[in-house]
């Protein structure tokens, strides 16, 4: 659901369900910070995209895979810090 809502841009709704989540112990995967990055990256929000990887991830022992530094670092596609 919060990848769902991510893609939507809605991150306030997205932020509430991933905290609900981490609040009844479900641990995120790198799919659904990745998901938040991408959506962040089209938004032109790449410093809050590399927060994600840098802050939340960490934070949550999720560790990064290439898939979201590529999402951050760009792919053509999402907006990242080579596009």
């Amino acid at each position: 659901m919060a990848i769902n809502l991510y893609i939507e841009n809605k991150f306030i709704e997205a932020d509430a369900v991933l905290n609900e989540m981490q609040d009844r112990g479900f641990r995120p995967t790198s799919v659904v910070y990745g998901a938040k990055a991408a959506a962040l990256c089209k938004e032109r929000k790449v410093v809050e995209a590399v927060e994600v990887i840098e802050k939340e991830m960490v934070g949550a022992n999720c560790v990064p895979t290439m898939e979201v530094f590529s999402i951050v670092v760009g792919d053509g596609k999402t907006g990242g810090l080579i596009s």
